[in-house]
């Protein structure tokens, strides 16, 4: 099984501050059924049938022309498949999924009335929850299921878990908490600077998963078996013709820009990047994912390698100037 990144030679930052947030905005869908590994594995890029109870992984769903239609984090519980995502993409991709069924002993549902989902960051979070619940996973991917919670560890800007329980449960258990309530803005930033990738409605279908770094996450299997899209997503690694990245960056905005009334500061997933040449603007990426952090925003965009070194401006040609930082882990060369 491939296994997500741990901080050795990009060593994990710790938030600034211990918080839980509600994450409304996620969807759970479950797969159930003797045929549920089978099926997500000829579906999904990771390698869903080397997953075992207690382990979690990335993974996207693509079009047949190798295209991401969503990133997604796959739970494997001892009865079942959890798969977590933004709720944007929820009913299509339900809709969808049910097509591929066809006589494999599968079962789909929606979950979201049945778990409450939350981010949980800081070192203070994980050991209110060891106390409470006994044990924690160790491991980044690694989960645990517990008094009615699972708690999924997670990597790069952390330490950082979610979880998930029904709502009396949650409440019961931050009732009492040390860590403050958070936002789900403040968790997204915190997902942008661990450089997990997010698709929305915006940009799906629009990239390879190589583009997303995927492969870098443990999202993407080149040794499993077949599904949507691998042939050409094969071929994209094989023949090294990998054009463009994600990367991680920021840029400064001033209160004019991050005005809330106007709601047009922070960037949206799509909004284009630009370089400028001596022949005149290009268009040269995409942003994937931003929120307000620190005195401007920061965001993850799908860029042209060939311009990465270059100046890049954020909505147009004379928009924000963006600074790459780099990501939590390696990403192939």
């Amino acid at each position: 099984m491939m296994t997500e990144p741990s901080a050795t030679e990009h060593k994990a930052r710790e938030p600034a501050d211990d918080f839980v947030a509600d994450l409304p905005d996620l969807a759970v869908l479950r797969v159930g059924g003797e045929d549920a590994a089978d099926f997500l594995a000829g579906q999904l890029t990771s390698d869903v049938r080397a997953l075992r109870p207690g382990q979690s992984q990335l993974a996207a769903w693509c079009t047949p022309k190798g295209r991401v239609i969503v990133v997604c984090r796959v739970l494997c519980l001892v009865d079942q498949h959890l798969l977590i995502f933004p709720d944007d993409l929820a009913e299509d991709t339900l809709t969808r999924l049910k097509r591929y069924v066809l006589r494999s002993r599968v079962e789909l549902s929606e979950e979201c009335a049945r778990w409450v989902t939350t981010g949980c960051a800081g070192p203070g979070v994980g050991a209110v929850l060891r106390e409470r619940l006994g044990v924690l996973p160790e491991q980044p991917g690694g989960l645990i299921e517990e008094a009615g919670f699972i708690v999924v560890a997670l990597g790069g800007y952390g330490p950082r878990y979610l979880v998930l329980g029904a709502a009396e449960s949650v409440r019961a258990l931050w009732a009492a908490a040390v860590p403050a309530l958070g936002s789900a803005p403040a968790w997204r930033v915190l997902e942008i600077l661990s450089g997990v990738p997010v698709i929305h409605r915006a940009t799906s279908e629009t990239y390879l998963p190589q583009m997303l770094n995927l492969e870098a996450l443990g999202g993407l299997s080149f040794q499993k078996g077949c599904y949507p899209g691998q042939e050409v997503i094969a071929r994209l690694k094989f023949r090294g013709e990998i054009k463009r990245r994600m990367f991680l960056a920021g840029a400064k905005l001033d209160d004019a820009q991050l005005d809330d009334t106007t709601g047009d500061g922070v960037p949206t997933a799509g909004q284009p990047l630009f370089q400028r040449l001596s022949d005149g603007p290009h268009k040269a990426g995409e942003v994937l994912a931003a929120e307000r952090h620190r005195d401007g925003v920061a965001l993850l965009a799908v860029i042209d390698i060939a311009a990465s070194d270059q100046s890049l401006h954020l909505g147009d040609p004379g928009g924000p100037a963006l600074s790459l930082m780099p990501l939590p882990y390696a990403v192939p060369g």
